[in-house]
């Protein structure tokens, strides 16, 4: 197994888009015999400012919005222990945590006192603060997802909730999840990393992997890279022959334990993030795996280009792994 830590902890909004969240997070533990963790925050976002003010209005308002809130994590509680009583019908061992501030800020926190070995994050609503933002906003900042993405000290998965218009159906229990996970594979240290996560949920779910190299045009690789040279045609065939065999040692060692591994070494026809897509629908993957190592100064608050348009456009379960 890879890591120590024996807790995954999933944020739990309590909405129906976010029970696919869940109920995911339930496959991944039971997979991994991991415990879960739900936590559900009541933002308080925006609020701070005022704690200070010496105003009586302001006073009168603050006691009203403490009223307020006491009375919604009473409410609250109530249907978290409902999920909590979900997860434990599927065979895991589930806590749960309630709580209030900043969502994100508070999933975060949560996580490292816990020491939680994956976040799971599903569909959160913005605050307004972050409607206000804009586009660039939304870029740099983001919704929880994102920010939990950005900051947290282990690696997340990003749910999709059900898109707007489509057919209500049974949420899918563990046994559905982790038939065939994708894993893009660039042999940075994030992706090895996210390989081999990857390989023990399948060996726990008895699933199978999907490995899938890029070969890009007009790029000049790095030490990490297969691909250590100009490339400003095709690449060349000692290139993709170098790249093939090292995906397939990559892949022998994934293979331990009985797992099925399907090697797939692509050259890019259009951006990275669209040929990985490209690649799980072809794959029908149940999940994406992705390494990202951002070498921006921003680290902590820009991904990778191509992890952060995947989790735009993803509509599977996607693990990111960051370096």
């Amino acid at each position: 197994m890879t890591g120590t830590a024996d807790r995954l902890l999933v944020a739990a909004d309590l909405s129906f888009a976010n029970d696919a969240a869940v109920r995911f997070a339930a496959s991944v533990a039971k997979a991994l015999s991991l415990s879960l963790e739900l936590v559900h925050v009541v933002d308080t976002a925006g609020t701070e400012p005022l704690a200070d003010s010496a105003d009586p209005a302001v006073q009168v308002y603050l006691r009203e919005l403490q009223k307020r809130l006491t009375d919604r994590l009473d409410a609250q509680s109530a249907g978290l222990e409902a999920e909590r009583a979900l997860v434990e019908a599927l065979g895991v061992p589930c806590t749960s945590h309630l709580t209030n501030g900043r969502v994100w800020e508070a999933i975060l926190t949560r996580g490292r006192e816990v020491d939680a070995r994956f976040v799971v994050v599903g569909p959160h609503s913005k605050g307004p603060g972050e409607r206000l933002l804009g586009a660039l906003g939304e870029w740099l900042l983001g919704s929880t997802a994102d920010r939990v993405v950005r900051h947290a000290h282990c690696p997340v998965w990003v749910v999709p909730g059900v898109p707007a218009g489509d057919d209500v159906v049974a949420p899918q229990g563990p046994a559905a999840s982790l038939a065939r996970i994708m894993v893009a594979v660039d042999f940075s240290p994030a992706s090895m990393r996210g390989l081999a996560i990857a390989a023990d949920l399948a060996r726990g779910a008895g699933g199978s992997l999907h490995l899938v190299h890029l070969l890009p045009h007009g790029y000049r690789g790095d030490s990490s890279s297969p691909c250590a040279e100009d490339i400003t045609s095709a690449p060349s065939t000692i290139v993709a022959n170098d790249a093939k065999a090292r995906l397939h040692r990559v892949a022998l060692s994934a293979a331990e334990g009985g797992v099925t591994v399907h090697e797939d070494v692509r050259v890019v026809n259009h951006s990275f993030h669209e040929e990985l897509l490209e690649a799980a629908r072809e794959a029908d993957a149940t999940e994406v795996v992705l390494g990202s190592h951002s070498r921006s100064v921003l680290d902590h608050l820009v991904l990778g280009s191509t992890a952060e348009r995947m989790l735009r456009r993803a509509t599977v379960p996607t693990l990111v792994v960051r370096g």
